[in-house]
């Protein structure tokens, strides 16, 4: 179509953009979310390509720039979401045609490569249009939901405020570097992560023992109409914690609020651990690619690998 053009970001098309994804898609996606997503959860604004035609938005793809560590290395790498192209124009303008001015705009930005947890539908153009590359095909780990179990720790609610986001800090300051691939997240991610949802979807929780904050917990509890399901979004821990000692005082706070708990696997101990603790790796299966915008042989060798990856559910938009 050769009306439809298709351009970067400009001033004035987020308000464009968020009726768009508020009228096609079931979620609210209005202009607090959209301020939130592409300038709040990165150090860097997020780059976005949209189509445009008779001037309203038919097509939208975005990424959101992120520092990913490699073993020690620190890699310029962004986030991609939100492809879409509205129905109407489903059968005469290609999302590759958005897709394609993406992946030179963000080589132009000096980025390494793109990661991101598309739909079926999306997937499948990715790896035959775009030579996106498959990690995984993963499910999420599952566990009924059991019963009280008292254990030395605590939680407490932590609040937006000044105090909390001090605290939120010093743990932060007193963990211990990973080493496999992880997004790279400071203080003001946290907060504004899940803290500061615009939606206020998540309980996030300080982990106490012995009246010292010794960690941080994300949860967040769904409802899908027939059951609820509580997540693990996100944890930090001291050093001197692991996960396995906060595990039974997680599943306490859902023990009467679910009826099943899912997680994401986190590193490759975390899932042991997890698989230990009685959580089957049978919840919703999610895709992860990666798309490399640079020739690097030995980085995508290393990206390919899930075993290599931390992730939790709060990588994800979809949660």
């Amino acid at each position: 179509m050769n009306n439809v053009k298709v351009r970067e970001y400009i001033s004035g098309d987020s308000e464009k953009i968020s009726s768009f994804f508020t009228e096609q898609t079931p979620y609210l996606r209005d202009s607090t979310f959209w301020i939130w997503i592409n300038r709040m959860i990165s150090d860097e604004k997020s780059i976005i390509i949209v189509a445009e035609f008779e001037n309203k938005i038919i097509g939208h793809y975005a990424i959101i720039p992120q520092q990913v560590n490699v073993f020690g290395k620190t890699y310029s790498a962004a986030f991609a979401i939100h492809a879409f192209i509205h129905p109407d124009f489903r059968k005469s303008f290609l999302i590759f045609q958005i897709t394609k001015k993406m992946y030179k705009v963000a080589k132009e930005h000096g980025i390494d490569f793109l990661y991101g947890f598309p739909n079926e539908n999306f997937r499948d153009i990715q790896i035959k249009a775009d030579k996106w590359k498959q990690v995984s095909l993963f499910n999420s780990l599952e566990k009924d939901s059991t019963t009280f179990i008292d254990t030395n720790f605590s939680i407490i609610p932590i609040e937006d405020n000044y105090k909390d986001i001090y605290f939120l800090s010093e743990i932060l300051d007193a963990t211990t570097e990973k080493n496999n691939i992880y997004i790279q997240k400071s203080l003001n991610y946290y907060v504004n992560r899940y803290i500061r949802h615009p939606q206020k979807l998540y309980q996030n929780f300080f982990i106490v023992q012995n009246d010292q904050r010794v960690g941080f917990i994300c949860l967040k509890i769904y409802d899908n109409g027939q059951s609820k399901i509580g997540h693990l979004i996100d944890y930090i821990l001291i050093e001197d914690i692991s996960f396995q000692d906060i595990i039974q005082t997680i599943e306490n706070y859902f023990h009467d609020k679910v009826s099943k708990l899912s997680v994401w696997k986190f590193s490759e101990d975390t899932r042991k651990i997890l698989l230990n603790n009685n959580f089957k790796e049978n919840g919703l299966q999610t895709f992860l690619g990666v798309k490399m915008l640079t020739n690097n042989e030995e980085l995508e060798s290393t990206l390919v690998d899930f075993s290599n990856w931390n992730l939790c559910m709060g990588d994800s938009d979809a949660f």
